[in-house]
Formats: C-alpha cells, sequence, structure tokens
C-alpha cells in the first residue's frame, strides 16, 4: 500500500516553520496542512492549510511568544493512502547536550565526549573551549558524540570545553555547564623520603559529584598500574618508595560516582633521583672461629646510600654497646663480615646487631643475632658436663647439632643432636690417657629465610672448652705374689703427669720392708729377696705432679700366701 509522505520538519526559527519538501509518487501534492498545539502530549489542531505546493516555510503569526509544538502534513491527490505526519517540533531553541567527560589522550589530545540532545531537530554539534583570548569554536560535529581537540598543548594548563546543539536554521542550544581537564603538575621529589608528591586541578560540573580519583603510574616506560586512590574531594597524592633513577609518568582519572565514567588528567613524567635506603639489614650469623674470635656476617642492599655503620654487642642481659664503627663507602660491599677478637674473653653468651645512619641521617637498626656459647665441668668421676644456651634467631633456625671433642690423638664426633637439646654428658675412659684433657665444641646447621626470599644453610660454631681430669690414684688393698693374678703391689696415677715418685712398705713393727722411686716398680711381697710372711703391711705414697700437685697416701695392704 503506497503511503503519502510528509515534509522533512527540519527545524522552528522565530515561530518560522521550515521543511524540505515531500517526494510524493502516488499524486500531484496540492499544499500542507500545519497542526499545533500548545502541549506536546496532544490535542493539536490544524492552525493553517497551505496551497502552495512549492512553500516551504510557514510563519505562526499567533505565537505570540508562547511555547508550541508542530507537525505537518502533505496534501495529495492519492486516493486512500495514508497520510503520513512529520517529526513533532516545537518552537524554542535546541535542548542542551550534556557532556559526559573531557579526558586527556596524550599531549596534545583531548578527547571530548557529550549526550545526544533530546531535540529531534538537533544535526550537528558545535565545539568550543575556552581560551586566553576568549571563548571560540573549535568544530562542527555532524555524526557522533565524541571529538578529539588536536590543537592544545594540555601539558601547562587546564582546559575547559562547551558544547552546544545545533539545528539546520541556526538555532544553539544554550550553554550547558563546562567540563575542563584534570590538569596534574610536576611532582615533587623527596630524596630522602623516597617519596613523589602530585597535586592536581578538580573535574567539575558532572551531575554527580566525583566518586574517587585514581592514580596511575609507568615505571621506566611499562605497562601503567594502579599506584592508589583518594576520595573525590582529595587533591593529592603521596607516591611512596620511589626508586632511584627510575622515570616515572602519572596520570590521574576521575571517577564518576556510580557510572564509572571517567576523565584522565595530562601525563607528568619524571625522573627520580631518590636516596637509596637500607631496606635490606639483616645480621645472619655470628660464629666462633677455631682462633676463640667470632664472625659476625649481614647482608644489605648494595645501592643503598649509608653513611655510617657500627657494630653493637651486648654480654648477657646487658645494654647494647657501640665496640666498632666504620665510615661506608659506595658502592657497598655484598659481602660483609666483622671479626670481634675479643670474644676469647667471654663467659656468657654475646649478641650482636648493626645500626646503618644513611645520608639523609635515618638510622635503621637490624635484627639480633646471638653467639652459641658452650660451658663444661669436669667431675672427680669420670664425667665430663656440657651444656649451652637455647639458640634463636629471628630468620630460621637450628636444624642440627653436632658435640666434637678434641684430644691429642684427633677430633671427632661424640654426639649429634637434636636443636631442643642443650646438656650433654661424655663419659670418659680413665684407661685412655688421651681423654685426660679434651677440649669441646658445637657445630649447628642454621636453616634461615632471608626477607628478600632467599634461603641459605649457615653453619654457626660455638667457642671452646677445654676440660682437664682431676688426677687419681688407685691404690689395691689386697695383692697375692703366688697367685695368678694381682700378683704385684703398685699404686696406679690416672690421669695426670708423674714427676716425683717414692713409695714405702713398712712390717707390723715399722721396719721397712721395701722401697721405690720408679712408679713402673711394684713390691712383690719380698724383702731382700726373701718372701715375706702372709699379713697386713702399711705403705706410704708420695707423688708430686707436673702439675705442682703433692701426693702423700697412706695405707694398709694386706699379702696373701
Amino acid at each position: 500500500m503506497a503511503q503519502v509522505p510528509a515534509p522533512d520538519l527540519i527545524c522552528v526559527n522565530n515561530d518560522t516553520l521550515v521543511w524540505d519538501l515531500p517526494v510524493v509518487s502516488c499524486g500531484t501534492v496540492s499544499g500542507y496542512k500545519v497542526y499545533g498545539s500548545q502541549g506536546d502530549s496532544g490535542n493539536f489542531q490544524l492552525i493553517s492549510d497551505i496551497g502552495n505546493p512549492s512553500q516551504d516555510f510557514y510563519f505562526h503569526e499567533a505565537a505570540g511568544g508562547a511555547l508550541w509544538y508542530y507537525y505537518l502534513e502533505t496534501l495529495a491527490d492519492c486516493p486512500g493512502q495514508e497520510i503520513l505526519s512529520s517529526d513533532t517540533l516545537d518552537n524554542r531553541i535546541p535542548a542542551i547536550s550534556p557532556l559526559s567527560y573531557v579526558s586527556v589522550l596524550s599531549e596534545t589530545e583531548v578527547e571530548i565526549a557529550w549526550e545526544t540532545s533530546a531535540s529531534p531537530e538537533v544535526y550537528a554539534y558545535i565545539i568550543l573551549k575556552n581560551t586566553p583570548s576568549g571563548t571560540r569554536a573549535i568544530d562542527t560535529v555532524f555524526s557522533g558524540n565524541t571529538y578529539v581537540d588536536t590543537d592544545e598543548n594540555i601539558q601547562f594548563n587546564p582546559v575547559e570545553y562547551f558544547v552546544l546543539a545545533l539545528d539546520k536554521c541556526g538555532n544553539t542550544s544554550l550553554f550547558d555547564a563546562p567540563h575542563q581537564t584534570i590538569f596534574l603538575q610536576s611532582g615533587e621529589v623527596s630524596s630522602c623520603e623516597q617519596t613523589i608528591a602530585l597535586e592536581w586541578t578538580a573535574y567539575h560540573n558532572w551531575p554527580v559529584p566525583v566518586d574517587r580519583y585514581e592514580i596511575w603510574y609507568r615505571e621506566n616506560g611499562a605497562a601503567a598500574q594502579l599506584a592508589g586512590s583518594v576520595s573525590g574531594e582529595a587533591l593529592n597524592y603521596t607516591f611512596e618508595n620511589a626508586n632511584d633513577q627510575t622515570e616515572y609518568c602519572f596520570t590521574v582519572r576521575a571517577i564518576q560516582s556510580g557510572t564509572e565514567i571517567s576523565a584522565a588528567s595530562n601525563e607528568v613524567c619524571l625522573t627520580t633521583d631518590i636516596v637509596q635506603p637500607n631496606r635490606l639489614l639483616v645480621a645472619k650469623n655470628a660464629t666462633y672461629t677455631s682462633d676463640g674470635s667470632i664472625e659476625l656476617d649481614w647482608i644489605w642492599n648494595t645501592d643503598a646510600e649509608i653513611r655510617e655503620l657500627a657494630i653493637e654487642r651486648s654480654e648477657g642481659a646487658a645494654a647494647f654497646a657501640n665496640i666498632a664503627g666504620f665510615v661506608t663507602a659506595l658502592p657497598l660491599d655484598p659481602a660483609v663480615v666483622f671479626t670481634d677478637e675479643e670474644a676469647g674473653g667471654f663467659s656468657e653468651p654475646v649478641s650482636y646487631r648493626l645500626r646503618t645512619v644513611d645520608v639523609c641521617g635515618t638510622e635503621r637498626l637490624s635484627n639480633v643475632v646471638n653467639s652459641l656459647f658452650l660451658e663444661g665441668l669436669a667431675s672427680t668421676d669420670g664425667q665430663n658436663s656440657l651444656n649451652w644456651n637455647a639458640y634463636t634467631h629471628e630468620y630460621g633456625a637450628l636444624s642440627r647439632i653436632q658435640l666434637f671433642r678434641a684430644t691429642p690423638s684427633g677430633t671427632q664426633v661424640v654426639a649429634e643432636l637434636s636443636p631442643d637439646i642443650t646438656a650433654y654428658t661424655d663419659l670418659i675412659d680413665p684407661n685412655n690417657p688421651d681423654l685426660s684433657s679434651a677440649c669441646y665444641y658445637l657445630l649447628a646447621d642454621l636453616e634461615i629465610s632471608l626477607p628478600d626470599g632467599t634461603q641459605e644453610t649457615l653453619a654457626v660454631r660455638s667457642n671452646t672448652v677445654c676440660l682437664d681430669q682431676m688426677p687419681g690414684i688407685y691404690i689395691p688393698n689386697v695383692f697375692a705374689p703366688d697367685g695368678i693374678n694381682n700378683t704385684e703391689f703398685r699404686p696406679f696415677l690416672q690421669f695426670g703427669d708423674l714427676q716425683e715418685y717414692h713409695l714405702m712398705i713398712f712390717d707390723r713393727y715399722g721396719s721397712m720392708v721395701f722401697e721405690s722411686r720408679d712408679a713402673e716398680q711394684g713390691w712383690l711381697g719380698t724383702q731382700n729377696g726373701e718372701a715375706c710372711m702372709q699379713g697386713t703391711y702399711v705403705y706410704v705414697l708420695r707423688m708430686k705432679l707436673s702439675s705442682g700437685i703433692d701426693i702423700r697416701k697412706e695405707g694398709s695392704v694386706l699379702l696373701l700366701r
């Protein structure tokens, strides 16, 4: 079925309707009907019957400045055909086109986005911006709702934009509230605080407030990542833990409440000159050496700009005191060891820590490391009692302890112990002269996990403690010269070096029957080559040891026949 198309009502200018003539194929056009209403909901009435098919305008003289709505129909010789109506337009200027956002794309590009005007007669949008010389139109957009302004260096100032809706009569909408780009100022670097302070201008005139500002950054040209966010009222942010000699490029993005529509600022790039702090300061180990000193070693980030290093020590429960200080050279040595040569005089465990001062005057303390301290006591019953402190480390724990014993014949492991053991008793063979003097030390495995993620197994050695067995004398109380065993009366010295020896044997009448100054020569129960009678005899023994100890023993012995 054919239709009678309506004129294309393109605009209303000062109560004058303007249209494009229709193309009618079903019959001859004889004119147009103009309908009007003072309400957009209906009740339209015929206000003019135009008999000129070439006429393309109509002035509504009776409008009287009131609000009117209009539409048109075509009069044509098309019997039975459907008559179509034009768009309905009012006699007011176009409705505004609210800005959605203005967002910086690059150093010379700003993207402007807006909503479609509610007025159907709008066919284009005029983009305007404020400049030092005033507000000027920069372009007209006939398609779409975005525009990129490429004629502006936005690195130095914020830029303000407007959008006007335009109809074909030249009518434009009113100015809506302008939107201004966020202007991010150059960041202020604090070399000692390792921070970058950022400030920016507020984003205005969204219909709802800014929910938040997101701060994005690129590091040395890498992909952008989110540094953090602040509230919609905040206009500053402090970027922390900045690295030295690093290019940072920052952008601030405003996020609209409830919609996630966003607008970006200009990008600010800078290269930092940061005082590198001592981010990694860990005392790893305090271990005795074979010569009795203690070696303390540690790690730190070698790029740290440290001015001073102090070694601090605590003996027992005493407060830490400075025992050594150094002026450091940059870059720092990654392998550092301090030798405490005073360790040989310690009588209890000691603790160490490090204190550094960087060029900004900032102090930092390391963790505390302890020595593994061994003590011992030799008893008269052939036992060496050993004990040591329970070892602790902030970044690890002992996994195994070995107890070593050193004698003139060599060094050997006498026990392998679990880390929770802090005491051990070593039984001494009285018939082994090598054990008269024994030195002990502990060697433990320390498993640590450092803050930088590395794991290490370290050797922790204790001090060396030497124990001398107390000299002992075994004197038999009976012997049988004619027997199979125990045929000689001879005292035996255990654990000692003999310097002088004198043994005398007396009968019950007080007469001396035997005398010897040789410890290897015992009494065979004779006197002048003749066998002595069975009975009880008295001995007097005098010894002097190389240690200066004098020993005198008197007693009796039974001679059996």
